[in-house]
């Protein structure tokens, strides 16, 4: 199984089992870089359904900014070069996803507000969620896999 479709079904797998969408995107990112499951997990896990259901950015785009920053960020406040990678990456992804999906807002990939009880009620009871949400996580988890292994260097924890 190559990386792609490694990453791409280890986040589809968690989304089944329950997790939110961020989680189920970071999570297979956040481990090959040295964070814990359980860490990786609980970092994520306000995120899902746009930004902890507010229908804002969807949490998979919110999951790759955050494997983004933790493969390529910086930490160091002087440290332009990473600064401006990052940016630029997580920029490249928001246009691929974008691209492919038509927003990075979860009110729009949904065309249901997860904020407005009436359309969360309307989500869950059509299954929404399970139609939809599965072909973000995979969309987010490919190009996050397709970005990185363009790169010419990747990031560390430290």
């Amino acid at each position: 199984m190559n990386k792609t479709k490694s990453k791409t079904e280890r986040a589809k797998k968690l989304f089944v089992e329950g997790f939110n969408c961020c989680q189920a995107v970071f999570v297979p990112f956040a481990m090959e870089l040295g964070l814990s499951k359980a860490k990786s997990l609980k970092l994520a896990s306000g995120f899902g359904a746009g930004m902890s259901f507010n229908g804002e950015t969807c949490g998979v785009v919110v999951a790759a900014h955050l494997a983004i920053g933790l493969q390529m960020g910086y930490n160091k406040p002087d440290d332009l070069q990473s600064k401006e990678n990052a940016k630029n990456l997580i920029k490249e992804y928001r246009q691929k996803f974008i691209l492919k999906n038509g927003s990075c807002s979860c009110k729009e990939l949904l065309a249901a507000n997860t904020a407005i009880d009436e359309d969360l009620k309307y989500l869950r009871e059509n299954e929404i969620f399970k139609q939809k949400c599965p072909g973000f996580v995979s969309d987010s988890a490919e190009i996050l896999t397709q970005l990185f292994q363009e790169q010419p260097h990747a990031g560390t924890m430290e």
